[in-house]
């Protein structure tokens, strides 16, 4: 996927089709949201485990938060927004559609995400 050719909102647009293609076609459904399947891994929940985690979701959002920042900077989303909110509410948005995906065997709910995180809530 290359997205440094593209407008930050164009990368996302594109980072959010990438992942819905994979959890659909390459995964076929099988495979959940992040936070599930790894909190199934996990025997019980533990300070040291949440930290791990932690850790992980910031680093898999990291170029997501880089995309935001650098449409905030271009003028393409409100100044006075809080990126790293924005992000974590569009990144719930996204685990709470894969969820669904998992569940519902169709891309519906990740359709809807998309339109309403890239349509609705970043467009100029």
């Amino acid at each position: 996927m290359n997205i440094i050719e593209n407008t930050p909102l164009e990368s996302i647009k594109q980072m959010f089709s990438y992942l819905t293609s994979k959890y659909t076609h390459e995964f076929k459904f099988k495979s959940g949201f992040f936070t599930e399947n790894s909190c199934q891994e996990e025997s019980g929940y533990n300070a040291t485990f949440g930290k791990k985690i932690k850790i992980h979701i910031a680093h898999l959002t990291r170029p997501f938060i880089e995309c935001l920042r650098e449409a905030q900077e271009a003028g393409d989303i409100n100044p006075s927004i809080d990126i790293d909110k924005l992000a974590e509410s569009i990144w719930n948005g996204f685990e709470y559609a894969l969820m669904r995906v998992k569940v519902s065997k169709n891309t519906e709910p990740l359709d809807a995400f998309q339109h309403k995180a890239i349509e609705v809530i970043l467009r100029k």
